[in-house]
């Protein structure tokens, strides 16, 4: 009989750590079931301990759940611990072992896969959550010369780097107090996902930056593009992070290593970024569409009516009220016209001309 593990999460339809650990399974010959599970909001303990009672060995957590996996825990390893939130738990007879791959996961892509050594480094972390948080204790030991966490809750940012007790390699600041330039700028907000940016200015990356935004599957974030407008070449999004992460997991349950470059390789999809002009019922048709493609990511929509504000806002994408607008802001691959208004063809031809 197979050993069972499952990622746990809600919503999580759109997990492919199911994928991930299938694979990591086929490529190492390991014996297992890997499922996902979409736990009821209000029943994570439940669902816990029922996958135990039925023989299952181990959890990936995912949102909203890494705080109550870390409560659930018997046993906190150091970096659940720092984080105050677990995304991988460990079944061993009566004990249950929490920890948090997301920290490691992230410094091993971009060590290995990326090869930018961290030893030395300038480092700028936007945002002092749960993944921020994850994240410093592997930072600090491939020993950057700073790290610098960024947050608009100024105390937040400083009360995590006092936390850590690094000394004067770890500083805590707003948005505002950001000094200096930076060889490495990770985005570890929510930011990206609502089609938003972090209050930064592009001087904080230096000649050679690293911008690394935790979300992927976005194509090019406004966080990413902003990187890219002031000249940044090395831009990353998180799908590596999420393979890395995974494969620690694996280890930890498993005790073998498998390979991810070409997992990640194969999860990598550089998407068309898609504008909608219109926001109408043809416009939500071609919203929708874009939104659920593997090959094209909806960038923007385009539509002065203020009904319109809450579809961007849902969507997770900018709005802007004309097409001339969208074009000073940004350069879409391309635009879809769902709107009967010329104006707008019209707008489009002059613009993309």
């Amino acid at each position: 009989m197979s050993d069972h593990y499952a990622v746990i999460g809600n919503p999580i339809g759109h997990s492919r750590s199911p994928l991930i650990h299938g694979a990591f399974a086929k490529t190492t010959g390991q014996d297992l079931e890997y499922t996902a599970i979409e736990g009821p909001l209000d029943g994570f303990a439940a669902v816990v301990h029922s996958f135990r009672a039925n023989g299952g060995r181990g959890l990936n957590v995912t949102a909203p759940f890494k705080l109550q996996a870390f409560e659930l825990a018997t046993d906190k390893l150091e970096r659940a611990q720092l984080a105050g939130a677990a995304n991988a738990l460990k079944f061993e007879r009566d004990r249950v072992f929490a920890d948090n791959f997301d920290g490691v996961g992230l410094v091993n892509d971009i060590q290995r896969n990326l090869s930018v050594a961290l030893k030395g480094k300038r480092v700028l972390m936007l945002g002092a959550g749960g993944a921020a948080r994850g994240a410093l204790l592997p930072f600090l030991a491939e020993q950057p010369a700073e790290l610098t966490i960024a947050n608009r809750t100024v105390e937040k940012a400083q009360e995590l780097a006092r936390a850590v007790g690094a000394g004067s390699r770890i500083v805590g600041c707003g948005y505002r107090d950001i000094a200096g330039r930076f060889d490495i700028v990770v985005n570890a907000t929510s930011a990206s996902l609502k089609g938003e940016l972090p209050p930064i200015a592009p001087k904080v990356f230096s000649t050679d930056a690293l911008a690394y935004d935790l979300v992927y599957g976005k194509g090019l974030t406004p966080f990413l593009r902003l990187a890219q407008n002031a000249g940044v070449k090395r831009l990353a999004d998180g799908v590596g992070m999420l393979v890395e992460q995974a494969a620690e997991a694996f280890v930890w349950w498993r005790g073998i290593r498998p390979q991810t470059r070409t997992l990640i390789d194969k999860l990598t999809v550089n998407k068309t970024r898609i504008a909608v002009a219109g926001a109408g019922y043809i416009g939500l048709a071609h919203i929708g569409v874009a939104q659920k493609s593997p090959t094209c990511t909806l960038s923007a929509i385009v539509d002065p009516a203020p009904a319109a504000t809450d579809i961007a806002g849902n969507a997770g994408v900018p709005l802007y009220a004309s097409l001339d607008e969208l074009f000073r802001e940004d350069r879409p691959d391309g635009v879809v016209l769902a709107t009967p208004n010329q104006l707008h063809v019209e707008h489009a031809l002059h613009c993309i001309a």
